[in-house]
């Protein structure tokens, strides 16, 4: 089975049932983890320290997506901590979505 690379925000791939019947490593269920500056809530500022972060599978089967865990505010300082948790809780959703997943793309005109 050839080599897909993966992008650099990805944090596990999981194989489809269509990339498993077809032998094609690019029909994945990515998990990715979204970070970016905490607003406050009245003032729209940027609260220094703070990041609002979530969890996200991405199908290129079906094109599904689907934040799976987060949105809430964390602490820079343990962003790795967040990352490695997030990408946790959204496994299950991606992997019980690649292993019914039987969804092509559509080919290029």
């Amino acid at each position: 089975m050839p080599e897909t690379p993966w992008s650099e925000n990805v944090l596990a791939r999981y194989l489809t049932a269509a990339g498993v019947a077809l032998a094609d490593p690019a029909l994945a269920v990515d998990i990715t983890v979204d970070a970016v500056p905490s607003l406050h809530p009245q003032t729209y500022e940027v609260q220094p320290g703070l990041l609002d972060m979530s969890g996200r599978i991405t199908c290129s089967g079906c094109g599904t997506t689907a934040e799976t865990y987060g949105g809430n505010e964390y602490y820079e300082a343990n962003r790795e901590e967040m990352v490695r948790f997030l990408a946790d809780r959204s496994r299950p959703a991606a992997q019980a979505h690649a292993e019914t997943c039987r969804a092509m793309p559509r080919p290029p005109a």
